[in-house]
This record gives structure tokens, sequence and C-alpha cells, in this order.
């Protein structure tokens, strides 16, 4: 009773909350006891959570894994706000920066320190590691790990090993999207022992998903232009290639709405200069590649429209996902037309042209992830051709054991009827 008690008098003290939402609770208890854990919820469901407060009361420090400079500092940023120990380590700092952060991590002042994979490699960030008693690794976007996830970074492979080495004591992993193979394959890869699995459901009833057939391009601007009419609340226009952002945005933008890109050609400072518009609301709508999405906290978006078709249901659901993270209703529009998924094959089968930049893997590691990657698709395309419920549709998917019962959703097109 003593350690319930403190649990929830500092979740009210660190994070104003006071209660745990649904499915967070029995995970923040696994992480504190030294399990290794494994928890997909959904977006919006307060996965940070579930590390951030054990980090705050473990003997040791936390680091935390993340894919996205964007995700890092939306969290580093909250934390900070709220008075708590929290910095990050990224290529976007100036040496001296990243330094004096390492040195306030060996000192004790930081006891959350974000990074990405990729900064394992770095020999002072190890060295830093080496001399810090470390309690907890925490890996978000866990999916990163899995090749038989939708989007694998080859250097989430090494982090098994960077724990084991440099003394961790527990590791726990947390995504939004893992179908029960890829939940597997991430047990296996970061070498979770026996983990407390955890699945909150994959269910966002607040989101009405729809698929809104375009015979012509103008289409598309007049439903993002009627989306903007019908709330106002921010949106997020998704798109496949950088020249689509740059392209849409500056459309909207000349209509007279206050509109941001973002993408991976960006420079960092643009970057970051329009990511704080827009969540400081600045920007009405912004029009972005997949490298702006995970774990966005805006919690007020309206909407999220797919300008282009993304390449998998996981992609899809976790961009949708930023809408409607406050709990109130929101619009998640599929603009599609079966032209656009050539640019999803040719993105598929020209792996330079991706938006993330990543090296070219070995041939015959790549021909498997094309046929992957194409099996995807097929999987996205039959969603905007499926006439049943979208909702279950995408419950299905990911092997969410609490399917809804029979009848309309009430929350999706296909629901509604014509």
């Amino acid at each position: 009773m003593e350690r319930e008690a403190r649990l929830e008098e500092r979740l009210e003290r660190w994070f104003g909350l006071k209660m745990f939402r649904k499915g967070q609770e029995q995970v923040v208890r696994d992480v504190l006891a030294g399990r290794h854990t494994l928890a997909v919820m959904p977006t919006g469901f307060g996965k940070s959570l579930c590390y951030q407060l054990p980090a705050l009361m473990l003997r040791g420090a936390t680091v935390v894994v993340s894919p996205l400079i964007a995700l890092m500092k939306d969290q580093v940023d909250g934390l900070r706000a709220r008075g708590l120990p929290a910095a990050m380590v990224t290529s976007a700092q100036a040496p001296e920066e990243r330094r004096a952060v390492l040195a306030a991590f060996r000192a004790g002042r930081v006891r959350l320190l974000y990074a990405a994979p990729e900064r394992f490699r770095d020999g002072l960030f190890r060295a830093a590691l080496k001399e810090t008693r470390l309690a907890l690794l925490a890996v978000d976007e866990a999916h990163c790990v899995s090749a038989w996830g939708h989007d694998f970074r080859p250097d989430y492979l090494a982090l098994a090993s960077a724990a084991a080495e440099l003394g961790f004591a527990s590791v726990a992993a947390f995504t939004a999207t893992a179908t029960p193979e890829v939940r597997g394959d991430i047990a296996d890869k970061l070498g979770l022992r026996s983990p407390a699995v955890h699945v909150a459901g994959f269910a966002r009833p607040n989101l009405r998903l729809s698929v809104a057939p375009i015979r012509r391009m103008p289409q598309k601007e007049r439903r993002i232009e009627a989306l903007l009419a019908g709330t106002d609340r921010p949106g997020i226009v998704y798109v496949s290639t950088r020249g689509h952002a740059q392209e849409v945005a500056a459309r909207l933008a000349a209509n007279g709405h206050t509109a941001g890109a973002y993408h991976g050609g960006m420079q960092n400072e643009e970057r970051r200069t329009n990511h704080e518009r827009f969540m400081s609301g600045s920007f009405r709508v912004m029009v972005a590649t997949s490298a702006f999405g995970m774990g966005v906290d805006k919690p007020d978006i309206g909407f999220v429209a797919h300008y282009d078709v993304p390449g998998s249901i996981e992609a899809y659901y976790q961009e949708a996902g930023r809408a409607g993270r406050d709990g109130s209703k929101a619009e998640c529009v599929l603009l599609f037309t079966y032209a656009d998924v050539a640019i999803q094959e040719r993105l598929i089968t020209h792996p330079r042209r991706r938006d993330d930049g990543r090296p070219l893997p070995d041939p015959q590691a790549l021909l498997a992830r094309r046929r992957l990657d194409l099996s995807r698709l097929r999987s996205m395309v039959s969603y905007a051709y499926g006439r049943g419920c979208r909702h279950r549709f995408i419950l299905r998917h990911f092997g969410d054991p609490e399917l809804p019962g029979p009848g309309p959703c009430g929350a999706c097109d296909a629901c509604e009827g014509p």
C-alpha cells in the first residue's frame, strides 16, 4: 500500500496526473521491478510515461533510444517544462553541447538521456555510459528493430549487445504498431528474457476513418480545404515525397492558410523551426513526409489527411494516430487514387530515393525487403478498396484480441454507408 501511494503521489507531483490510463500502471510496475518488458500501446495512450516515471524512481540513469530528433525534442522539452532532469544527445547539436550534456549525465544531473540508436557507435557516448550507473534502457518505437517492421533501422540490432556490454540492469521496449510476428521479433532481437508483454489494444474509436476516391489531383486540395473549413483545430497532411511536401505546403499557403513543410531533405534548423511553429500554433497545418510523426505530442490535432497512399497499414495507422490524442473526435482521411501506388512502388524498388536516406543493404537482403514491402503495400491497397468496417480491418491486421462486435462501428465511412 505504501509503494502504491508513493507511485500515485509521484505521478501527480511530477506529471500532474491523478490516475493512470488504461494499461499504464502494470507496465510501470514491471519496469520498476526490473523485468524485461515489451509494451504495445496505441498512439495517445501514454507509452512514454511508462518509462519516464520509473526512470525518475529507479536507482541509476535511464537511456531512451528514439529514432527521430523531433520525437526526442518533444519529450525532453515536456520533461524540462516540469522541472524534470532530461536531456538529449543528437547530431544537430554542436560538439561542445554534446560534451556538456554527457558531463551532466556522468555527474547525475540528467536522469533521462535521449539518443538515436546510431549514437551507440560513438566512443565518447559509450565512455560516458560506462562511467555511469545504468538502470534502464528504454527502446522507443521498438518496431524499428524488426526486419518485419515497417520502419526497420539496422542500428537497432546492435542495442542488445550494447545493453549487455554497458551494464543496463533491464531493458524495456515500446511501440504503437506491432503485429504478433513483429512483437516476437522485437523480444528476440533486443534479447528480452522472459519479458512481461503488455498489449493494450489498438482501438481508437474517436478517430473517424475514411477513404476518399480521387479521380483528378485538384480534388485532393479541395478535400484538404474542406477539412480545414470543418474544424478550427490544426491538422497534418502526410505525403510520400519531399517534392510533394514543398508543393502542397506552398499551395495551401497561397490559399491563405498558415502551412509549413517538413521532410528529411531540409536543413536541421529549418525543420526545427517549422516543428516549433506547428507545435505552438503558428502553423495551422503541417505537410510532411514520414520524417515527421513518431512521438509528435500535440493533443489537439483535428485531422490527418494522407495526400499519398502510405506504404503499409502500420505506417498509416501510426500517422493517423497523431489525430485526436486528447480524446476528441478527429478525421483521418486517405485521399486515394491507384496511380499513387506507383509512387510507393518506386520508393520500394529504388531505396536510395527514400526520404530517410539510409544506405542500401546487400542484394539478397534488398530483394527480401522489396518483397516484404510490396506485400505490405498490397495490404494498404486492400484497406483502401475494402467495403467492410475500417476499424475492424485494422484491428484484425494487428491481431487485436478485442475486436468489436457485429454491427456498424459508427466511426468509419464504410459503416456509415453511401
